[in-house]
């Protein structure tokens, strides 16, 4: 049975702030196998866009026929077998971890892959992620962030990877990243060209050439489908707890409480911290900073509701006497480009 996102999505409320900061600390080296986090350069320069459109908002990209989640089953891309959604979460109080194990296939409706601007196939990997395991009222020590590529996993299983591995010119040394979301990235008359739409789907996901999914947004079916297992009305705000940063604090989506210790305060839509920076490039493609590139934002402490890793402390319905916890926003950054504690697992530490 497939049902049509557009449906069902929740408004998204879209402002121009946000990215990750310690750019430099976000995008550092790694022991992955750097096959495994490679993204395929688009294909297709994407349709123009108006000139007055805000380059700083979450790019649009409904217009694509692969966009819309209407495919409940997956299938092998090399036998045509059914992949079956499997995931695991178990805890070690002893040892003070918790795991979260399966197959990577997402447990929610997804676009089609591959496609024209993504030209990959979901495929299974078994897969095994360990991260702290945290209690009511922790809180890390957030004096100094930690990089981590890849910030987080969800509750079923797949990855949260916010960055990408195309740059500037294809130069890796030229220290200008694109982004994957922003209309920058999709519509910039001067920049389209060099990156385009990078073929996800209405989760603000693709699949690397490895085969596997991940999210670099809002993963609105996961949304759906959490919310529905609870006999929530997806269309309505809730707060969600949707995985685990890569260091172990809880990952929610969207909303959160306006009194951030009160739950029985008003949801609203979470806020990231960052704005573009002022003036021009003076280096690489040069240009006004318009959110193509992540080293076009600034965290700037106080502009949004959450801090330079996108989260804050408070309750949540997980934790009632309170946790720190992290958010996926619909503005820039989107997913968190950094933790405040120590990854556990160097499988979710790595780089593009």
């Amino acid at each position: 049975m497939t049902k049509h996102i557009l449906d069902r999505l929740v408004p998204r409320l879209l402002a121009g702030v946000l990215p990750c900061v310690l750019l430099a600390a976000c995008s550092s080296s790694s022991t992955l196998d750097s096959a495994d986090s490679v993204e395929e350069t688009a294909s297709e320069d994407p349709t123009p866009l108006e000139p007055d459109v805000d380059y700083t908002q979450l790019a649009d990209f409904s217009a694509y026929d692969n966009w819309v989640c209407d495919n409940d089953t997956i299938f092998d891309p090399d036998n045509g077998a059914e992949l079956v959604p499997a995931v695991s979460i178990t805890d070690d109080p002893a040892a003070s971890l918790r795991t979260i194990s399966g197959n990577t296939i997402p447990n929610h409706l997804v676009g089609d892959f591959p496609n024209v601007s993504n030209p990959n196939a979901i495929d299974e990997f078994e897969s095994s992620y360990r991260v702290v395991l945290r209690g009511d009222a922790e809180q890390p020590d957030r004096s100094s962030p930690n990089a981590a590529q890849h910030v987080g996993v969800s509750l079923g299983g797949v990855l949260f990877d916010p960055n990408t591995a195309e740059v500037y010119n294809n130069d890796r040394g030229s220290g200008w990243n694109y982004e994957a979301l922003t209309i920058g990235a999709a519509g910039n008359s001067e920049l389209a060209g060099a990156i385009g739409y990078l073929g996800t789907d209405c989760n603000n996901a693709h699949v690397q050439p490895t085969g596997k999914y991940h999210y670099h947004g809002m993963p609105e079916e996961l949304i759906s489908t959490l919310l529905e297992a609870t006999g929530a009305n997806p269309a309505e705000p809730g707060m969600v707890m949707i995985g685990y940063a890569a260091d172990g604090f809880p990952l929610y989506a969207r909303y959160g409480y306006s009194d951030p210790l009160d739950p029985s305060s008003a949801l609203v839509a979470m806020q990231g911290s960052y704005e573009l920076k002022e003036g021009t490039r003076l280096s690489g493609p040069g240009g006004s900073y318009d959110g193509t590139f992540v080293q076009d934002w600034e965290y700037v402490a106080g502009s949004g509701t959450l801090d330079e890793c996108n989260g804050r402390f408070g309750v949540t319905p997980e934790f009632p006497a309170g946790i720190y916890h992290y958010f996926v926003t619909d503005d820039y950054p989107f997913i968190q480009r950094c933790v405040w504690g120590e990854p556990t697992d160097d499988a979710l530490i790595g780089a593009p």
